[in-house]
């Protein structure tokens, strides 16, 4: 409408009903030469209105001013339309996105194989969903666990549990599907760094570190403390669990990283933390990488993100206060089965080929909220657009955490942890065909030599 607009505004005196108070869907460019016409009399904007009723020669259109009629030669529809997706159902075309019964026993199927992995891990398949001779500890290593001790115990250094071998198979899958985005994203030189920060990560600082050699050199009896290490509160709350029965140390780094830490990463790397070093974060960017583009946007998703991240947060610090003050308090069940098991393993991981790779990150990681809520008052860290946006939608198509990145692009406007979740991963501008995303200020310099010197199409 404002291109049409503009065009007949040239040698015609043009009146724009627009049913919004704002115009802000144009590109910058031409909402600022819609508003030059507008100041040279050409264009008159009428905001707030609706037509009425359409005559040979005239146009009653109702607004918040009240009823007003309009002489008009020639009346320009451009209202948009919504998708006929009851039609292409009726002759059984259907989105990716729709539901039907495949698409439901995979969602099924999916989430019981979640389950049995995290079961498994979390030693709660014997005697519960299988019976006990299934999974002995020890014997003849048939079992779900017998094998896993049998093992650990002939390699001598390992741990015994099957923990540490759910980390490996947590590990391994990290970084076969993290080499095989290294590959699709082999032409961006940022993305492959990214992704091999991501599985030194999940291999050397999530599972070697805090397994094998806390647990299985050291020997620790509460090695498993070593995870605080590396993730902080409000992640990983276990630290807090009888702390003075462990050694303190375990305690003091924990808070100095939670309390200080946590605040110094957002400022200088803003959300960061979640795409290239947390647990969960590693998992999504590799294994949830195909499914991006099924993640949830829109208003709508944007105002539960708030609202589910503030409230597991609140969540959190009530069952670790409680948790602090009672140590054998039942709280502790609530924040291993409800958050760390549910919402954070089975709910996160089980919808990555239905919603993409985020749900938990997006709508109830609390860490992501403290991490937001941070960086948005305190780090510089954004992405920037020019002037050469197509409004080819790709930015946004990719975008794991639901941002409209177009909106931005279109409009030459940067966007950061003021005004977006992003967690700076970068696929927006590797995305982008005509590379008019950048981190940090817009380089109209380096921007030509990009589109002059190098591969445009990196998405394959």
């Amino acid at each position: 409408a404002a291109e049409t607009a503009i065009a007949l505004a040239e040698s015609n005196k043009v009146h724009l009903i627009v049913r919004r108070n704002k115009i802000d869907r144009p590109q910058k460019r031409n909402r600022d030469r819609l508003f030059a016409c507008e100041r040279a009399g050409k264009v008159e904007i009428h905001y707030n209105s609706k037509p009425l009723e359409i005559t040979a020669a005239e146009l009653r259109l109702d607004s918040d001013k009240g009823s007003r009629t309009i002489k008009a030669d020639h009346v320009f529809l451009a209202l948009g339309n919504d998708l006929p997706l009851a039609m292409f159902r009726k002759f059984g075309i259907y989105l990716e996105n729709d539901w039907n019964p495949a698409r439901l026993l995979k969602l099924v199927l999916f989430s019981l194989l979640v389950l049995f992995f995290y079961l498994w891990k979390n030693n709660m398949l014997a005697g519960y969903l299988l019976p006990q001779s299934w999974g002995e500890q020890s014997g003849d290593g048939l079992g779900l666990y017998g094998w896993t001790h049998q093992i650990s115990e002939y390699l001598h250094l390992l741990p015994t549990g099957p923990s540490i071998w759910a980390g490996a198979v947590y590990t391994a899958v990290v970084t076969g599907f993290g080499l095989r985005c290294i590959y699709k994203y082999r032409k961006d030189a940022m993305q492959v760094r990214r992704y091999c920060f991501i599985i030194f990560s999940q291999a050397m600082l999530l599972w070697l570190i805090p397994e094998v050699f806390f647990q299985g050199v050291l020997k620790l009896a509460d090695g498993w403390r070593s995870y605080g290490l590396v993730i902080p509160a409000p992640l990983y709350v276990w630290n807090f669990k009888s702390p003075l029965g462990a050694n303190l140390f375990w305690l003091f780094w924990f808070m100095l990283y939670s309390f200080v830490g946590v605040p110094l990463i957002a400022r200088f790397t803003g959300k960061k933390f979640c795409s290239y070093f947390c647990g969960c974060g590693c998992l999504s960017e590799t294994l949830g990488d195909p499914w991006r583009k099924l993640a949830p946007r829109g208003k709508k998703s944007r105002a539960r993100e708030k609202f589910g991240q503030w409230s597991i947060l609140a969540l959190v610090c009530m069952l670790v206060t409680f948790g602090i003050i009672r140590q054998d308090s039942s709280v502790w069940d609530v924040q291993k089965f409800f958050i760390d098991f549910f919402l954070a393993s089975l709910v996160g991981v089980a919808t990555y080929p239905f919603w993409g790779g985020r749900i938990w990150c997006r709508f109830f990681c609390p860490l992501a909220r403290v991490l937001h809520f941070t960086a948005g008052n305190t780090s510089d860290i954004k992405i920037s657009s020019g002037t050469h946006c197509i409004e080819c939608g790709l930015c946004s198509k990719y975008c794991q955490m639901g941002i409209p990145v177009m909106e931005f692009a279109k409009n030459s406007e940067s966007f950061d942890n003021t005004n977006s979740s992003c967690i700076q991963c970068g696929i927006c501008i590797t995305a982008c065909p005509v590379r008019n995303l950048q981190n940090g200020e817009w380089d109209e310099e380096l921007w030509k030599d990009t589109v002059n010197n190098g591969a445009l199409t990196v998405m394959e």
